[in-house]
């Protein structure tokens, strides 16, 4: 009896070219997969970078008013003018010391404002057309004793108008030391006196302390009672044509 063979059976072959293309196939569809799955899969980091782009609604309070313009003009500050008061050495004494300083940085002086007291006597702002160059006793007469005379009576003083340093203009200058608390100062015969020392004029007739001696203080030719500003701060600023038309006389600033 003949042996009996097993049967082969035969796989059609798969051209290479078509293999190739099969795998590509694949791979192009794995990648795709992988592509949208990743755009449905986000990490921690890209959720919370997506979550700062959500818009969120606010609300607020909306204010109808007029805006003020601003105008802006550069510019520099030049100081104001200022003036020094010093004091000479009192009569019967031999040196000029500030015993007592009567006003402060910053304090207003006026005619008939106490300065300081040198050597015991006070310095006393005044204002009159002729500045005071001598000592005016009774009896004297001239062109300073009118100027004293026309100054007493406008700080409200009653002198007499004769332009003699007579009785009535003397009780008048004891009246003005009286207000000041300070005795007046007095002749020989015991008559009340001007002494031109114990006063001081200042440009103006009224000014802004901005500097003091101390109290204690020996005054010499270097050193000054006081230092006062007579005038204000001037602020000088270039502006356009354009700014320049904006602006108006005596219109406000801010520093």
């Amino acid at each position: 009896m003949p042996m009996q063979q097993d049967a082969v059976v035969k796989v059609p072959r798969v051209p290479r070219f078509r293999r190739i293309i099969g795998f590509l196939v694949v791979v192009m569809a794995g990648m795709a997969g992988a592509f949208l799955a990743g755009g449905y899969i986000k990490s921690p980091q890209s959720a919370a970078l997506d979550s700062i782009n959500i818009p969120v609604q606010v609300t607020a309070t909306v204010e109808r008013r007029a805006l003020a313009s601003t105008l802006v003009v550069p510019g520099s500050m030049t100081p104001g003018t200022s003036t020094g008061i010093a004091a000479s050495v009192p009569s019967g004494t031999e040196r000029a010391v500030i015993t007592s300083m009567l006003v402060a940085v910053g304090d207003t002086l006026k005619p008939g404002t106490i300065v300081a007291t040198v050597s015991g006597r006070p310095l006393i702002v005044i204002s009159t057309s002729v500045p005071l160059y001598r000592d005016l006793k009774d009896g004297d007469n001239g062109q300073d004793v009118s100027a004293l005379q026309k100054w007493l009576q406008s700080m409200g003083y009653l002198p007499s108008m004769t332009g003699v340093f007579d009785k009535y203009t003397q009780e008048s200058v004891a009246a003005l030391y009286r207000d000041v608390d300070q005795p007046a100062p007095k002749s020989d015969d015991k008559k009340t006196m001007v002494r031109w020392r114990e006063f001081v004029q200042i440009p103006g007739d009224e000014g802004s302390v901005t500097s003091i001696a101390a109290s204690g203080a020996v005054l010499t030719d270097n050193l000054l009672v006081a230092t006062v500003q007579t005038a204000p701060d001037v602020v000088v600023g270039r502006a356009s044509i354009t700014q320049a038309e904006a602006l108006k006389a005596g219109q406000g600033r801010r520093a």
